[in-house]
């Protein structure tokens, strides 16, 4: 069961980080992680438990948070911590299937720790060409499912800076706004020369917007009547069906490539063990 756990997860290449960040969330979920956090320093509050700008900035910084407004995740934070409180409340964390279900969990995480490990101590060097030739070879596996863009981007929580640094990135160049405004504490997201998929992308017209303009052209200020305002400039269109070059997705074939290497490594690793313990099936 554990080795057909490994192998599932290896092979949904992508969404390996994706996977690992939402079992150790759920992890401490379970464990109840929070309420030692400073009561001075949180973005969101349950009874004694807290969401902290360190929480927020662990969630931003994964897969699962790159697309979600700051709003949404707090939102989404609360609605779990009631559910989760809720449920501790009513006794079904003492249940038979529940705590079976949290130990199967906990080996699960734990091989998941020990395969990163692992990974990271073998040191596998991954040479560019490497990579250029993985690609090359399997294109096809790159083919877009949904219309894509190739954009930058950021959001700002105040109007008045997202108009200076529309006006900033039109007079000056995007690269040079950027550069200007990179510590400004009212940016709240922002992408760079990333490749999005047009349902990835909200509000929705927001995407009615980049679906208009021009490679180079940068928008007007948007406002999404919840006190965002975004500003992007379309960089190039990717339809579906079409595969981007290299250049534009060299990280999503890395990732693939080292989620190739890790199941590869990992299937050898099994086998060693197999020799060193002693298995029976009856």
């Amino acid at each position: 069961m554990i080795l057909n756990f490994i192998t599932i997860n290896l092979k949904k290449l992508i969404k390996i980080q994706i996977k690992l960040f939402l079992l150790i969330l759920t992890a401490m979920i379970i464990t109840g992680c929070g309420k030692e956090s400073p009561k001075k320093e949180f973005i969101a509050r349950v009874n004694d438990s807290y969401f902290t700008r360190a929480d927020l900035s662990a969630v931003t910084d994964s897969g699962y948070g790159r697309n979600l407004y700051k709003n949404e995740i707090v939102r989404n934070w609360i609605d779990k911590e009631l559910l989760y409180q809720e449920a501790k409340n009513t006794g079904v964390l003492k249940g038979k299937e529940f705590q079976r279900v949290e130990n199967e969990s906990r080996r699960q995480l734990a091989v998941t720790f020990l395969v990163n490990k692992l990974f990271e101590e073998e040191q596998v060097a991954i040479e560019p060409s490497e990579l250029k030739d993985y690609f090359e070879k399997n294109k096809e596996n790159f083919k877009l499912f949904h219309d894509a863009f190739q954009v930058n981007l950021v959001q700002f929580d105040d109007e008045d800076k997202a108009i200076l640094f529309r006006d900033e990135a039109f007079e000056k160049g995007w690269d040079k706004a950027a550069e200007s405004f990179k510590n400004d504490s009212n940016i709240v997201y922002k992408e760079n020369a990333n490749l999005v998929y047009d349902y990835e992308i909200q509000p929705a017209d927001l995407v009615r917007l980049i679906r208009e303009l021009l490679p180079g052209e940068i928008s007007i200020v948007i406002n999404d009547g919840m006190g965002n305002y975004f500003v992007v400039q379309l960089l190039q269109k990717y339809n579906r069906g079409s595969i981007p070059p290299y250049e534009v997705i060299d990280e999503l074939v890395h990732d693939r490539y080292v989620a190739l290497k890790r199941e590869q490594f990992i299937k050898k690793y099994v086998r060693d063990l197999y020799s060193k313990n002693d298995i029976e099936v009856k």
